[in-house]
């Protein structure tokens, strides 16, 4: 089950662009980033990003997720808004 937790840790991973500097931000061990990164990861059935990769469709969705739980995020704070679908996940 998706915890807040993963989506926390990889927004913060996302939008620093590295998962070092996330854990120095939210002073928790690279180690425990990457293991929630990988839980979410597996729960989606879709890799979101690697650290080895190029340019890829992973790292494409990696930015559509952050963008989709941005949006929610800002729906939470504002009430009868509905997110879109995680169904872009899957699309290439």
């Amino acid at each position: 089950m998706m915890e807040l937790r993963q989506i926390y840790y990889f927004m913060e991973a996302a939008n620093r662009e590295h998962i070092t500097q996330a854990s120095e931000a939210l002073h928790v061990a690279q180690s425990a980033i990457s293991r929630q990164i990988a839980l979410l990861e597996d729960e989606l059935g879709v890799p979101l990003f690697r650290e080895k990769e190029g340019t890829s469709s992973s790292q494409k969705r990696a930015r559509s997720f952050l963008s989709m739980r941005n949006e929610e995020s800002a729906n939470l704070r504002r009430p009868n808004r509905r997110s879109r679908n995680t169904s872009i996940l899957k699309q290439d």
